[in-house]
């Protein structure tokens, strides 16, 4: 079995030893029933490119998740990056773009009144329109894990910080491989003031090993 899956399994079946240990199975004035809408922004300088030198791509992002246990959820994403500089010779924007979406179940135990830890496993889709207008579609698998923080009981605020991996099979393509790996993982910190009962603004960081950052800012709204 290959150690993605022993990765996966492990993530899903730590609620069970949670319970089992006493711990508590409440949200923890976290919500699991949100919206998030978000724009996103990646920046790339990496001289491994085929142009190499600074280039951005830039989209929409779109993410939900359900709770539909004590422990358990249900997520989906779905997120739109058209590249600003173009890849390859001659350079072709209008054409090079990226469609990500992906679905999966995730977990949440908590620690503490104000510390949740949470993680999920996804199946990730992936589609690239290239500069040769053609379409590529890529296939893979996703775990993400960390903590959901309040820094106090009564606080507005909620600090996130996660830790991602990808596995993305690729196609044979010479710009695939030169631009993107198909392994990678990113550091991710979000924080998230809530104005209202149900409406939070949102600012995400993201540290990726395959590009230099990424940042989404939008609303997250609970129900």
């Amino acid at each position: 079995m290959k150690l993605r899956y022993l990765i996966c399994a492990a993530a899903l079946v730590m609620p069970f030893a949670a319970q089992a240990q006493g711990m508590n199975s409440a949200s923890n004035g976290f919500s699991y029933n949100y919206v998030d809408l978000g724009y996103t922004r990646a920046r790339f300088t990496t001289p491994r490119y085929t142009n190499p030198g600074a280039f951005s791509n830039s989209g929409y992002t779109v993410r939900a998740s359900w709770l539909f246990l004590p422990n358990y959820f249900v997520k989906i994403g779905y997120q739109t990056a058209k590249w600003d500089h173009g890849v390859g010779t001659p350079p072709n924007t209008s054409a090079f773009k990226h469609t990500y979406a992906d679905l999966g179940i995730g977990a949440r135990y908590g620690l503490a009144r104000t510390l949740d830890a949470v993680a999920s496993v996804s199946a990730l889709y992936e589609k690239v329109n290239d500069n040769a207008g053609t379409n590529k579609n890529n296939t893979g698998e996703r775990v993400t894990a960390g903590f959901r923080i309040h820094p106090s009981a009564r606080s507005h605020f909620e600090l996130d910080t996660l830790l991602r991996y990808n596995w993305v099979k690729r196609g044979n393509t010479a710009y695939q491989h030169q631009l993107f790996r198909g392994d990678y993982m990113a550091v991710i910190g979000r924080a998230m003031y809530s104005f209202t009962r149900n409406v939070a603004v949102m600012v995400e960081y993201q540290n990726l090993d395959n590009a230099d950052f990424a940042w989404t800012g939008g609303f997250r709204v609970s129900f």
